[in-house]
């Protein structure tokens, strides 16, 4: 069953934009006074060092690492300790998802640029942060 539920050999490559997300969901709480400005910090300088592990080729998966989110989250609790558990007050899937699909939609120039709404909630991502392909 956790092989049916596992999506870590396909979204691994997703691992900067799921950085990207958690810090600025970090800012925000912080911003909401849900976090104190030392916590935001030391969340910020843990998922430093995961994407420095990302990108160095030196982040270990686990076994327990259903997907980016999970393994980002792992890691980071074992740099911080249980300060990494508040980067998911408020936070939902339904948040998570849409930023994931969000890089690989900049890699297809026919999907075109996003409109509204959407385009509001995307604005703090860097236009860079593309998609690294499988």
């Amino acid at each position: 069953m956790e092989k049916f539920h596992a999506s870590i050999t396909y979204d691994r490559h997703l691992w900067e934009v799921d950085v990207q997300g958690s810090r600025g969901y970090s800012r925000g709480l912080e911003k909401a006074g849900l976090l104190t400005k030392a916590e935001m910090d030391q969340i910020l300088h843990g998922l430093d060092k995961v994407a420095e592990e990302w990108a160095q080729g030196t982040f270990k998966l686990s076994p327990n690492d259903a997907d980016i989110h999970t393994a980002n989250k792992h890691r980071l609790k074992e740099l911080i300790g249980e300060t990494a558990g508040k980067p998911h007050t408020g936070r939902s899937w339904n948040n998570q998802v849409p930023l994931a699909l969000r890089p690989p939609a900049l890699c297809c120039p026919n999907l075109g640029e996003p409109r509204g709404q959407s385009a509001q909630q995307w604005s703090w991502l860097p236009r860079e942060a593309t998609c690294r392909p499988p």
